[in-house]
């Protein structure tokens, strides 16, 4: 966050011999509230970037007829700006291509519907997991995979619905999944394209 308070101190010291450096120093003042008070809000830090936070503590899941109800456990102190995701994969090792990511944004809960079926007709299990990131870190917060990450649990969602998904284009500004926002401010350029202005 913005911390200007040396310089303050010094415009505020000016002000016994000159009342406008004690207007200066309050306008310069409420800048500094105003700017790091909307980075508190919105999850960034005009300063820097926010450091990770910590993970949920769990991730529950109920399915039926093609439809899966994902709960996120979270206990941890946060802000108003942490974001939630949970990503589904058909692949219990979350490989980047079977893994879909959506961003719950504030909520802990959501509504999937998802196939029982691939293309062929044969069984297709998922695999959830979740984790939070702020706007304005660089790194997310560790994964919480239903079942743990050693042992995930397969979900039969049910149904007749056959489908086998497309590969995934990955979420923010990275192309796989499991980053949210992504690791960079920006997304790379394909080779031999100008950067934008």
């Amino acid at each position: 966050m913005i911390d200007i308070g040396k310089f303050l101190t010094e415009v505020r010291a000016r002000a016994t011999s000159d009342p406008l450096f004690g207007r200066l120093a309050l306008m310069f003042q409420q800048l500094q509230d105003g700017i790091n008070q909307l980075g508190t809000l919105t999850g960034t830090d005009p300063t820097a970037h926010i450091e990770a936070p910590a993970p949920p503590q769990g991730i529950t899941v109920k399915a039926a007829n093609g439809l899966a109800y994902v709960t996120i456990t979270d206990t941890s102190q946060r802000s108003r700006g942490l974001h939630y995701f949970v990503e589904a994969s058909t692949s219990p090792a979350f490989l980047p291509a079977q893994t879909h990511t959506e961003n719950l944004v504030t909520g802990r809960s959501r509504f999937f519907t998802l196939p029982a079926k691939n293309d062929s007709g044969g069984a297709q299990s998922w695999y959830f997991r979740t984790y939070s990131m702020y706007p304005g870190s660089q790194k997310r917060s560790e994964h919480q995979v239903l079942g743990g990450s050693a042992t995930p649990t397969a979900v039969n969602v049910g149904g007749t619905t056959q489908l086998t998904p497309l590969a995934s284009t990955g979420s923010g500004t990275t192309s796989q999944a499991g980053e949210g926002f992504g690791t960079s401010q920006f997304s790379a350029l394909p080779p031999n394209v100008p950067k934008q202005p």
